[in-house]
This record gives C-alpha cells, sequence and structure tokens, in this order.
C-alpha cells in the first residue's frame, strides 16, 4: 500500500510530469534497468529512479524524486544533511516494515485514465 500510495503522490504532484512509474516485476523495468547499466539484483523493496546521472535507489532515489516535486515536498530534502548510510538504514527500516505498518492492498492500484502517459508497462507501446 506505500509504494501504491507513494505513485499516487508522485503523480499528483509532479506538475511537470518529469516521473514515469513501471512495475519492478515487469520485464520491461529489467529492460529499462539493463540498458541504464544497472544489473544488481533487483531488491523488491526499494524504489530505483533512472537518471541520466544513472540509477539511484533507496533514500537517494527518494529524496531526489520529493525535492523535484511541487507543494511542500521538497522541504523532505532536509534528508540531505543525513549520510546516506543513515538515511538508506531508515529507508530500509521503513520498507521492511511497510506492510505492517501501511497495510496491504487486496488489489492493485489501478490508476486514471489521465495517468497513463506517465505509465510505463510490458504493453506499453513505444515506451523506449
Amino acid at each position: 500500500m506505500l509504494c501504491s500510495r507513494f505513485v499516487q503522490y508522485v503523480l499528483r504532484h509532479d506538475d511537470r510530469k518529469l516521473f514515469r512509474f513501471c512495475p519492478i516485476q515487469s520485464s520491461k523495468a529489467s529492460d529499462l534497468l539493463n540498458k541504464a547499466g544497472y544489473t544488481d539484483l533487483v531488491d523488491l523493496t526499494t524504489i530505483f529512479l533512472i537518471a541520466p546521472t544513472g540509477v539511484q535507489t533507496e533514500s537517494t532515489a527518494a529524496l531526489r524524486i520529493f525535492c523535484s516535486l511541487k507543494g511542500l515536498s521538497p522541504l523532505l530534502g532536509l534528508g540531505w544533511v543525513l549520510p546516506s548510510i543513515v538515511r538508506d538504514a531508515i529507508y530500509r527500516l521503513i520498507a521492511q516494515n511497510r506492510i505492517r505498518v501501511f497495510g496491504a492492498r487486496k488489489e492493485c492500484f489501478l490508476p486514471d485514465a489521465s495517468w497513463s502517459d506517465r505509465l510505463i508497462t510490458d504493453l506499453t507501446k513505444n515506451n523506449g
């Protein structure tokens, strides 16, 4: 549920449409990560941000996303004052306990049609 909420939050606050999302379990995600030079085993409890500078994960990916959104989201950028080892430890703690704390969805998040251009799936055409 936390992952779905995060995606919905970003979709609502990303006025510049900087971010697109892909299910991490999909072959498309694997292809995109491989093309970006990321060949480590995929951890399903983390977020991956494929940027021109490379693939970022965990707290670095989340902070880069939050800092690019409208509203109060960039205030979360204050997390940059913490060393990455501390930020990532906090990130992993939340990720490991996300279902217990935030609950689980009984069905997958289905975005409304207005967000269809922001989602990358194995069925999406021309998504590079």
